[in-house]
């Protein structure tokens, strides 16, 4: 119970109506007093208006006019497709060959409808990703919806490269034959050999405890080739690092293929000309992916110039989506 004075001149008048507060609610100012208008708080300024025009009679919140409510939903949707990054697990630091699980949720900022059928996914950005595969995308389950001002956890299974290095992994929402839109979320993941555990085969080139820098990498995902140049610095020793899935064909080269479409010359412009880039790649080194294991390859005689490194299907059949890394390290 609560009694509230009120000053009127010189006279003092003691308003003795009890004024109870039901469990777990605020008491009200007059702004709040929209809903039944009997528990209103008698002002003490001698102001008793029932105009609320500076206050909210919204009190769910303490401040509701506090710019970092949350509740920034409230903005206005873009027209079209848009995403807000709500919360991420992406890691900092993994061991080589970890797997573990992280999470990304996105929100629907946009006017349009997020669905399976719709084409609607969180991707890779450049469709290239070191910690995730054989898939380009993480997709919505069917018959799953995600509305204008809704939100969705997208889960993502991760796999660390077999080498050491530091290593990117980024993401953003894409509409499948449409366009890549809204925040991008991206984590640089520092992966770490422990030399008491090495995962490596006994073949040749496997070094346990190599510390290894990651240059590029590239992924025969749509296309059936995917190569990319690089320069051979002098003092370092280089490899290829197979992040899977197997049975692909890691190499490098000292040609590429002829100019395709869009004017650069790569692998995949024999494809485009009905050929197969393996009949005209003249390789430096070739290997079948098949387990998380890095390849030593010797590229002293190429010192100072310019070679090719790629992945493409395997001639016999299968071998689609492997992602094969450059790595280096000093001599």
């Amino acid at each position: 119970m609560r009694c509230d004075w009120k000053t009127l001149g010189v006279l003092t008048l003691l308003i003795s109506a009890a004024c109870s507060v039901p469990a777990g609610e605020k008491e009200r100012g007059p702004e709040g007093a929209g809903h039944d208008g009997e528990d209103a708080e008698v002002p003490i300024d001698g102001d008793s208006s029932d105009d609320g025009p500076e206050s909210s009679s919204d009190d769910d919140s303490d401040d509701p006019e506090d710019p970092s409510d949350p509740e920034e939903e409230g903005a206005e949707p873009v027209e079209g497709d848009h995403a807000r990054l709500v919360s991420d697990s992406l890691p900092g630091a993994m061991t080589c060959s970890e797997e573990g699980i992280a999470q990304v949720t996105m929100q629907n900022a946009g006017t349009t409808v997020w669905s399976r059928n719709r084409g609607y996914k969180l991707g890779m950005v450049d469709d290239e990703d070191p910690f995730y595969g054989p898939d380009t995308r993480v997709w919505l389950p069917d018959g799953t919806e995600v509305l204008p001002g809704d939100s969705w956890t997208f889960t993502i299974e991760l796999a660390a490269p077999g080498a050491a290095g530091s290593y990117l992994t980024d993401w953003q929402m894409v509409r499948e034959g449409v366009s890549w839109f809204g925040e991008q979320v991206a984590a640089e993941v520092n992966v770490v050999c422990d030399d008491s555990s090495d995962d490596s085969s006994d073949e040749p080139g496997d070094e346990p405890g190599s510390v290894w820098t990651e240059e590029a990498c590239a992924r025969n995902g749509s296309e059936i080739c995917d190569d990319e140049l690089f320069s051979v610095e002098p003092g370092r020793v280089y490899g290829l690092s197979c992040v899977g899935p197997e049975g692909g064909i890691g190499f490098i080269s000292s040609n590429t293929g002829p100019a395709m479409s869009d004017g650069v010359e790569r692998c995949q412009g024999w494809e485009e000309r009905g050929e197969d880039a393996w009949d005209s790649l003249d390789y430096v080194e070739s290997f079948v992916c098949s387990s998380l294991r890095i390849v030593e390859v010797d590229l002293s005689p190429w010192s100072g110039g310019d070679l090719w490194f790629g992945s493409h299907d395997h001639p016999d059949g299968g071998g689609e989506m492997t992602n094969i890394c450059l790595v280096s390290r000093p001599e």
